[in-house]
């Protein structure tokens, strides 16, 4: 068998299989559904509600939370530390930080104020 009449069988096989499935997929002319009547069904099941009703007004009036306020104040204590390169600082070595690490915090206070002038 050559290598052209190999692929025009496998080419065949696989159109086969395919109007196969496609036939399969159309389903039979005897499929049936039932229809279930109005009196099954609840009031509430047409209805939509938004997910802010959902909540209640007590829980969507309490603010931004504690994890929100606690990030956001680590993020102004860490703008605050010096940086390594200041060796003039009283302040111990270890609490000196880098560049890269200030841009970060300033960068996620930016998100933290954003969070909390949506709310």
């Amino acid at each position: 068998m050559s290598v052209l009449q190999t692929s025009f069988a496998f080419t065949s096989i696989s159109m086969a299989r395919g109007r196969a499935d496609e036939k399969s997929l159309q389903g039979s002319d005897t499929d049936q559904f039932e229809q279930l009547p109005m009196s099954q069904l609840s009031p509430q099941q047409g209805t939509q509600y938004r997910l802010s009703e959902a909540r209640g007004v007590a829980e969507s009036s309490r603010g931004p939370s504690i994890i929100v306020l606690v990030v956001g104040l680590s993020c102004v204590l860490t703008l605050m530390m010096p940086l390594v390169s200041d060796q003039s600082s009283t302040w111990p070595t270890y609490l000196h930080i880098t560049i890269h690490q200030k841009l970060i915090a300033a960068y996620v206070l930016g998100l933290i104020t954003m969070v909390l002038l949506k709310t």
